[in-house]
């Protein structure tokens, strides 16, 4: 299928999509300008033209009037920026850096962010990575030309905001880890790109690199995932800048990363965190690593509806498990590869065991979770009116595709 025939489907059922209820156009958007903007094609300046015209599009859905921002349109967003961003140091083309920013820009003032729920505010970390990255551009190309004190406003923010982050519990390091990661690796496979960075950038980002490396994620981890008896008076909680959590993606996302940062530091306790360049980590899911991941997780599992109703917690594991099995997809389909960058240690074999474990630990909350969301949309389609992002996550639910 070419970029033209996706685009002409698009606009032909435009007038019906419009007619759908909210919740079903947000999910038209998000998969459709998701199809479009991975279509494989070969003629590639076509493709890159597509993608850079898709990313428009979606940016001037998210401008129009009234509209709120579902939480599902900002992931997709958050995830089309970054195979933007991540495209454009190694192909060049400016244009994706440009429709990046002009993206992240519609969330509005970068300042603004701090106060916003949590998928929205994680957005300053793509203002970060898009702007970092651009620095791998020549003076003349892309948004090389364009760093100026408004670019330097970021920066300090960032580092306003990064001081916070570090210093709660709080879904904000991982995205910062892992743009760090991607950047890095870029500009590893960029090395001609490499020496247009000024000697001020690389010490803004080796300052940044410092600070992250003190943060003490499995404490971190720790205290986001064994909350105290008294997290639902948020008062009254010993942790210092935990804000109210009083919609459940925020907690959601808490959990997602705290995930993830317990498997790094799993394996880094292990010494199997391999540091060939700064930053550059392969995350090998080792058996004895998801043993203790997967212990501590049938632990929580067996606690944590004493703390909350239950009717919320298979929504959060949810979330805690996807991006393990992300990460076990990727073992398995990387094979035994020699590649640097390569997750597997062990062999195909001993990933499809670990992706085994970890597909039966899915099933388990996965199954709960179809069920639990099932009802909630009964529940909300029975009072009447269109089924909206809002008044699903007003029913104590996340919804995943």
């Amino acid at each position: 299928m070419t970029a033209t025939y996706w685009k002409t489907k698009s606009a032909a059922t435009t007038q019906r999509w419009l007619q759908a209820p909210e919740i079903l156009q947000d999910m038209l958007v998000v998969s459709v300008l998701g199809t479009q903007s991975i279509r494989a094609s070969k003629d590639t300046l076509a493709l890159y033209k597509h993608r850079g015209r898709v990313i428009k599009d979606l940016s001037d859905y998210l401008q129009r009037p009234a509209k709120q921002t579902p939480a599902l349109l900002v992931a997709s967003m958050t995830s089309i920026l970054e195979q933007e961003v991540h495209l454009s140091p190694t192909s060049g083309f400016s244009v994706h850096l440009n429709a990046a920013r002009k993206i992240v820009e519609s969330y509005g003032d970068l300042k603004q962010c701090l106060s916003m729920p949590s998928m929205p505010r994680n957005m300053l970390f793509m203002f970060v990575q898009t702007d970092v990255l651009s620095a791998t551009m020549s003076p003349t190309d892309g948004l090389g030309s364009h760093r100026t004190k408004a670019q330097h406003g970021y920066m300090e923010a960032f580092e306003d905001f990064e001081d916070k982050a570090l210093d709660s519990p709080f879904p904000c390091p991982l995205p910062l880890f892992d743009s760090l990661i991607s950047i890095n690796n870029l500009r590893t496979v960029s090395q001609p790109r490499r020496d247009h960075a000024s000697t001020e950038w690389k010490d803004e980002y080796l300052s940044i690199i410092d600070r992250l490396q003190s943060f003490d994620a499995l404490e971190w981890s720790c205290n986001l995932l064994c909350l105290p008896e008294t997290r639902d008076d948020v008062s009254s909680s010993p942790l210092t800048g935990l804000p109210a959590v009083n919609d459940r993606a925020t907690l959601a996302a808490s959990y997602q990363a705290a995930a993830m940062i317990y498997l790094i530091e799993s394996a880094r306790s292990q010494n199997q965190l391999k540091k060939a360049h700064v930053l550059e980590i392969s995350i090998p899911l080792t058996a004895s690593a998801l043993q203790q991941l997967q212990k501590h997780l049938l632990h929580l599992y067996e606690t944590y509806p004493h703390r909350k109703p239950i009717a919320e917690q298979p929504a959060l594991w949810r979330f805690m498990l996807w991006p393990l099995m992300i990460y076990a997809y990727m073992i398995t389909m990387l094979g035994q590869g020699s590649h640097p960058n390569s997750l597997l240690l062990g062999g195909r074999s001993t990933a499809g065991t670990l992706y085994g474990e970890l597909r039966e630990i899915g099933k388990l909350v996965g199954s709960l979770s179809i069920m639990d969301g099932a009802n909630n949309l009964e529940h909300i389609a029975g009072k009447g009116g269109p089924v909206t992002w809002d008044k699903a996550f007003a029913q104590d639910f996340v919804i995943y595709l």
